[in-house]
């Protein structure tokens, strides 16, 4: 008598025939193909309910039923036919034609004719294989492809969405504000941009108590989220996890996707896409951190810009981080707490090998770039076209507020689209069901276009007025507005430096150059000693 393993296995794998291929059709199945034989009893069940046919390592209840083989318990394995055994050609005719041989297992598949011990459709059984391979390339295409669809047009098609945002309960491809974590991820932008550090932020973040992304999902939003890149325990925020935050396009507002892709249909591993061949679609959901502000980080981010340590986090980080080089070598100045000053990074690890030490105590640092801010904005308002360069400050700031205006109106022109565009596919979706006749659909679609084409053409409009009014009065005016609004301020703050400054170079002679973001016609000198 032997003792019968029963395998059975589903899978997304298996699209329109999910419902014959139900886990208890193929128990049932089973269980009448052993009942009605004399040398067969049922030892155990072994569902992995969930499982590609493609690979057997991951498969869980494969792996026990393997164990048992191994053990001795089981002298036979029955399933509904090969392909709920793997859909691998060349792995499943392993199995049957070595593995099982070689144990001594019986195997059966029921509908394809295969009893390993009658030796019977040997010849089948292996082109059956062949017939189950093809089946799942085809199906992979077929899903891939509708996938690749789907994240053009800017649908959002994985499983969770990212932190600080929730799916749409009306539309699972569009993402609402999660205003609690949105309020933590504008809070990292805004720590990065005052001068902390990535690891600074974590810090903070994990000594006042918040939750990581992965626990808030867990804890507030009740999701059964799983991060294969989480270590088991961890439950505090990393430099990666805030890295991540810092540079995802997600958060102005645009859906950003097809970020991987597996290797190939059989391999359960992935290639990343280089950035220029994701998908990106604009303005699919409200932002969360305004484009400006996404785009000043990313620049900061390129310059590697980091504080020395904690202590230096809890005094307001360096606010010349990533800007202050050296002007000999091009090395950065980093941190020196000891001495409340800065030193070329080169001679800090290397000594006079490579460079000389360029050491500036902070406050004269900050004392030469407060006296450059307010002798630009002296030199500019003491010419002679005084009143034409203040019209152009003015200008410059009612363009910037104008700006303002037109990207809250566009951000409400967007929600009012995506609106639309659901109406739409409910419309569709009630005159599938019956709901609606042809007359009514076709009446509703025609208005729904209508609006739809309105909004669209106003939200180009206003584009391009947010654009236009973005250019302020030109270099000159938004240099004005910039250096006047932060010449007044007591202190050299991270926000001013970044703000006006592209790079301050330390010169062995003991001169300073300053290299600013908006081009000013009133320089005279770029050097200035200390």
């Amino acid at each position: 008598m032997y003792r019968m393993a029963a395998y059975c296995r589903l899978s997304k794998d298996d699209g329109e025939n999910k419902i014959s291929e139900s886990i208890e059709n193929q128990l049932k199945l089973i269980r009448e193909y052993v009942e009605k034989s004399e040398d067969m009893k049922l030892e155990d069940i072994y569902i992995d309910d969930g499982y590609s046919g493609l690979y057997f390592t991951n498969r869980p209840e494969f792996q026990r039923m393997m164990e048992d083989i191994y053990k001795g318990r089981i002298q036979g394995v029955i399933s509904k036919d090969i392909s709920r055994l793997g859909r691998e050609h060349i792995e499943t005719s392993n199995y049957m034609e070595r593995v099982f041989p070689t144990l001594g297992i019986r195997y059966i598949a029921i509908l394809d004719g295969v009893d390993s011990l009658s030796n019977k459709n040997e010849e089948l059984a292996q082109f059956k294989t062949l017939l189950n391979d093809m089946y799942s390339r085809d199906i992979s295409k077929k899903i891939r492809g509708s996938l690749l669809t789907q994240k053009k047009s800017g649908q959002f098609v994985s499983g969770f969405a990212p932190y600080g945002y929730i799916k749409n309960p009306e539309d699972k491809h569009h993402f609402l504000i999660d205003e609690e974590a949105a309020e933590i991820v504008q809070r990292i932008f805004s720590l990065y941009l005052q001068g902390h550090s990535v690891d600074g932020i974590a810090k903070q973040l994990n000594e006042e108590g918040v939750l990581t992304p992965s626990e808030y999902k867990r804890q507030v939003q009740g999701l059964r989220y799983v991060n294969a890149r989480e270590m088991p325990g961890a439950k505090a925020w990393t430099y990666p996890t805030i890295h991540a935050i810092l540079r995802n396009r997600v958060y102005t507002g645009a859906m950003v996707q097809h970020k991987s892709e597996k290797i190939s249909y059989k391999i359960d591993k992935c290639r990343y896409i280089p950035q220029e061949e994701q998908y990106i679609v604009e303005g699919m959901h409200e932002p969360i951190v305004t484009n400006e502000t996404f785009q000043l980080v990313q620049s900061v981010r390129k310059k590697r810009a980091r504080t020395s340590g904690f202590r230096c986090e809890k005094k307001g980080g360096n606010p010349y981080a990533g800007i202050l080089v050296c002007g000999d070598c091009g090395s950065h100045l980093q941190r020196v707490t000891g001495r409340n000053g800065y030193e070329c990074s080169s001679y800090h690890k290397k000594g006079n090998q490579l460079c000389c030490s360029h050491f500036i105590r902070k406050e004269i640092l900050d004392s030469v770039v407060k006296q450059e801010i307010k002798r630009q904005v002296a030199l500019a308002l003491g010419e002679r076209e005084k009143e034409d360069i203040r019209k152009a400050a003015d200008w410059s700031g009612k363009a910037e507020r104008g700006r303002k205006k037109a990207e809250r109106q566009i951000v409400q022109l967007q929600k009012k689209l995506f609106s639309i565009q659901r109406y739409q596919k409910k419309t569709y979706e009630s005159y599938l069901d019956g709901l609606l006749n042809k007359e009514e659909y076709v009446s509703y679609q025609e208005a729904y276009k209508k609006e739809a084409v309105f909004v669209s053409n106003k939200l180009a409009q206003l584009q391009t007025k947010s654009n236009r009014l973005a250019k302020g009065a030109g270099e000159t005016g938004r240099w004005l507005e910039v250096l006047i609004e932060k010449g007044v301020l007591k202190e050299a703050t991270r926000e001013l430096v970044i703000g006006l400054i592209e790079k301050v170079k330390v010169n062995g002679d003991k001169s300073i150059e300053i290299e600013w973001k908006y081009q000013s016609p009133y320089l005279q000198n770029k050097s200035f000693p200390f």
